[in-house]
């Protein structure tokens, strides 16, 4: 949505001059010759920012300040003055009407900043939610009044409880809180703490309020990890300012972190595709097994209402997940005939492999994660844990039955590929002691729809 700007000048010659140098902003943009022009648009248009000359016929800036903050319709409309008015009085005047921001009109490359910072942060605001905890309902609804004018999502809560019954709900978490101290049952100080224990939540950041302004207090609350503290009572837009502070910075440090998690991913990414291609070269009997296995996989979880993160996630472990491989004997790897006990240990230790290969990289945990389970039997008579039930993570269990389809369906050097049907025979019959019996019916029920692919992995081999 385009943010409309508010221009009062008398001098059309000026306005004229802010059109061209605020157009590459998109903004649509109003004018005005004076103020009781000015109070004519703004109470037939949306106005999101007001840049005002004071000295103007029929209404003067100073009037039209005192007028907008007066009406709480229009009260929380950003005001920027924009003049060549420069007595020092008059500047503080304009401030104590509650003025945004004072610009000498010599210094147009400072409005030029201030208007690109506005930009920013109003188009932010407007997509922050905050959560508000206090036990006055009054004080709840007069921060939910302010805060909401000024373009926030606000949620309230009357108790530490009730706000962190609300945090247990992804959909509802907030991406700020403030919450007072002094409540019954759980305080703010308690919320606090326990928000910043819990994984999910502890990046959240704190605003703490209260009447409380000793220094012991405010320290705790520091160290417990508020990242602001604002003694009650606070002045009309001292919240919002404080708030559109903290959250800007965060937005900052969010866009520096996802920028570095997509370098590493796509690093990630580059480095499985190449040691993939590797152990390809060096076992043709594993050649496109990996894709076939992360397909079927993800597939599954697509069944499941995995998120798209989660395929992600699921794909990759799926592309990796016999990646150790490449660390195992060519002798064993491709050896025609049943393993003696020997080369069966030193092919299981590939999954061991697998974890020195990926450890490093701390963005590939929950890939690891799920590919290093692919081996886990839902008894606990797998490897390389011997996790049971549901210890194993709900990927690794997918992953298992992809592999063991896509491996008993295909040709290996000491056996031939089996059908389909005896393929989902041998599953049913493990279901529950090697197999999850939660999963399983989904795979069975997905799988029986797809083509036989003995047949396809045989003709496929022997034209290589």
């Amino acid at each position: 949505m385009k943010e409309n700007i508010l221009i009062a000048d008398d001098s059309k010659t000026n306005r004229n001059s802010l059109i061209n140098m605020l157009s590459q902003f998109k903004n649509t943009i109003f004018e005005a010759d004076n103020g009781l022009e000015a109070l004519d648009h703004i109470k037939h248009n949306r106005i999101d920012l007001i840049i005002t000359d004071l000295v103007m016929p029929r209404m003067d800036g100073f009037t039209l300040c005192r007028e907008l903050k007066s009406n709480e319709e229009t009260r929380s409309i950003p005001i920027i003055i924009f003049s060549d008015f420069s007595d020092k009085k008059r500047v503080e005047e304009g401030f104590t009407l509650g003025a945004w921001a004072f610009v000498p009109k010599s210094q147009p490359d400072e409005l030029l900043r201030i208007v690109t910072k506005w930009n920013e942060s109003h188009y932010l605001v407007n997509k922050w939610s905050v959560l508000v905890v206090d036990d006055s309902p009054t004080i709840n609804y007069v921060v939910k009044d302010e805060l909401t004018l000024d373009g926030y999502k606000v949620i309230t809560a009357i108790s530490g409880q009730e706000a962190w019954d609300i945090l247990q709900k992804p959909e509802l978490r907030p991406d700020i809180i403030v919450t007072d101290i002094e409540m019954p049952g759980m305080n703010g100080l308690d919320l606090l703490q326990k928000i910043k224990r819990d994984r999910n939540l502890s990046g959240i950041p704190v605003v703490v309020m209260s009447s409380d302004s000793d220094r012991s207090t405010i320290m705790k609350t520091v160290q417990a990890g508020a990242v602001s503290y604002l003694t009650k009572p606070f002045g009309s837009g001292q919240l919002s300012l404080n708030l559109e502070l903290i959250l800007s910075n965060q937005f900052r440090l969010l866009d520096e972190v996802r920028k570095r998690i997509e370098t590493e991913r796509q690093l990630l990414f580059a480095s499985i595709t190449s040691l993939a291609n590797a152990l390809e070269a060096k076992d043709l009997y594993t050649r496109g097994h990996s894709e076939a296995v992360a397909k079927m996989a993800v597939m599954i979880g697509q069944e499941m209402g995995f998120s798209e993160r989660q395929l992600e996630q699921l794909e990759l472990a799926g592309l990796l997940h016999d990646l150790g491989k490449i660390g195992i004997k060519d002798n064993v790897l491709s050896k025609k005939g049943p393993l003696n006990r020997e080369e069966y240990d030193h092919i299981k230790t590939h999954v061991e492999l697998l974890e020195v290969i990926l450890t490093p990289i701390t963005s590939a945990y929950e890939i690891l994660r799920a590919a290093r389970s692919h081996h886990e039997r839902w008894d606990g008579k797998g490897y390389p844990r011997g996790l049971k039930g549901t210890q194993i993570p709900l990927e690794g269990r997918i992953l298992k039955l992809a592999d063991v389809y896509d491996s008993v369906t295909s040709i290996r050097p000491y056996r031939d590929a089996i059908s389909k049907d005896k393929a989902l025979r041998i599953i049913r019959d493990g279901m529950g002691t090697e197999f999850c019996p939660t999963v399983t019916p989904i795979f069975l029920s997905l799988v029986s729809k797809l083509r036989d692919p003995g047949l396809k992995k045989e003709e496929e081999l022997k034209a290589k």
